[in-house]
């Protein structure tokens, strides 16, 4: 019974672990979407005498590059994790 806890906890605990992992490396590719979306709006802002309807549709342009380098970011992330080998860290 006690190995039995014993692996439910090292199960529970590698689960936490994981989901930190997965947890920090969304916050960090929506992050890098924002700031990709952000400049890709500056740029849209500044052009001058931009119809309404322009202005409007390269803006949501901008938002939907933003949230697919988010999602490539992730899958790439995560993709990495995949690869490596059980017990193994990241390289920096």
């Amino acid at each position: 019974m006690a190995d039995e806890r014993q692996a439910f906890a090292e199960a529970a605990d590698r689960m936490k672990r994981e989901f930190r992992r997965f947890a920090g490396s969304y916050a960090s590719a929506v992050k890098s979407g924002a700031e990709v979306a952000g400049r890709r709006m500056l740029k849209a802002a500044e052009e001058k005498d931009l119809p309404a309807e322009k202005l409007v549709g390269k803006l949501l342009s901008a938002v939907k590059g933003g949230a697919l380098h988010a999602g490539e970011r992730l899958l790439s992330e995560m993709l990495d994790v995949f690869e490596r080998k059980p017990g193994t860290k990241k390289k920096k």
